[in-house]
């Protein structure tokens, strides 16, 4: 176990810090970064059809070929019935991708 000295006040201020919340709907012309950096994307959902996330992937996609720099997260939980969308994603993009 990893035994931190900062307490999680310290730790929440780090993070936000270094962080931005976009809520939903997205204006992506708006948050397109104008510098060159990576925007961290999250699915934290469960890795299931109803959550739609062949449309999800299809859009991080169109915006990695429109040339933005992305890390992608895929968090939640993952059942025996996952989506085919899910490994084509991290299997085309292994180097943004973390599951």
């Amino acid at each position: 176990a990893v035994v931190s000295t900062q307490s999680t006040g310290q730790i929440a201020e780090m993070i936000s810090q270094k962080s931005s919340v976009l809520y939903f709907p997205l204006n992506l012309r708006l948050t397109i970064p104008t510098v060159h950096e990576v925007v961290h994307v999250i699915w934290p959902h469960r890795w299931e059809h109803d959550k739609n996330p062949g449309e999800f992937f299809k859009a991080i996609t169109d915006l990695i070929e429109q040339g933005m720099d992305l890390q992608v997260s895929v968090l939640g939980q993952d059942f025996q019935d996952v989506p085919p969308c899910f490994n084509d994603f991290k299997n085309k993009h292994t180097n943004i991708s973390q599951h």
